[in-house]
Order: structure tokens, then sequence, then C-alpha cells
């Protein structure tokens, strides 16, 4: 595919800071930007208090970001993914990736088993379907 960018390329573009950050509606004009202290659009100098809330906004849908990676992530996979290979494939550390997994297994999106030392993560219909033959 022409101009689509792989999950590891994205996350990787955000460490190294290309994407300095993400868009997010002035709380003034509403329209997207992606400036720290002002709206690049109506030009109006935000107050603390409004940068506070962008940059509130901005670490929730980061948030909600790497969860959505994870879960397309294991959505790709055909077998169980270690959180070692999840935070590789995502581009995270492996402490953000158990955290994120965690966080997804308890909203019930997500199952584990521990195999040994690791923990084995699927989505949870795939987990149905694999222990349910057994």
């Amino acid at each position: 595919m022409v101009g689509t960018k792989s999950i590891r390329e994205t996350t990787k573009s955000w460490v190294e800071g290309t994407l300095r950050s993400l868009p997010i509606p002035c709380p003034r004009c509403s329209r997207k930007t992606k400036a720290e202290d002002h709206c690049q659009y109506c030009k109006a100098k935000w107050t603390k208090e409004e940068i506070t809330l962008v940059n509130k906004q901005r670490k929730e849908l980061e948030k909600a970001t790497i969860g959505y990676m994870i879960l397309k992530f294991l959505e790709e996979q055909e077998w169980p993914s270690t959180t070692e290979d999840t935070a590789n494939a995502v581009g995270v550390t492996w402490h953000t990736a158990q955290i994120h997994l965690f966080k997804l297994q308890a909203e019930g999106k997500i199952k584990y088993r521990k195999v040994g030392r690791q923990n084995q993560w699927w989505l949870v219909r795939k987990y149905e379907k694999e222990f349910s033959k057994h």
C-alpha cells in the first residue's frame, strides 16, 4: 500500500519527534491544532487552564492510541503474542506494553495465559475459539 505506515513506523516517528504532538481541538475555535500553547488557526494564546486541558486530552489520546495499536497487532497474529513481542511491534517499552495489556484485559478485550515466565496474549474471540476445542 502506498502511503501507509506500519504501527511500528508511526510509533517510532512519535518517539523520534517527527510527530511532536497529536492534533487536538482548540478550546476556542475547535479546529485541530498541533501547537503547544496557542491555536495555529485562530492565533489565540491559551490560558494555563486551557493548556492543561489540551495536554490532558493529548495524553488520553496517546494512551488510547497505544491500546488501539496493541489490539490491531493482536488481530493480525495467528498465534498468541508475548508482552515482549507486543512491545517490539508497537514500539514501546516492555513495561508500557504490560500496563496497556492488563488495562485491555480488565476491559474484557483480551485474555492471557501464563506459560512459564511469559504472559501470552490473545483477543477474546481467538482465545475462546482456541480453548473451546479442548
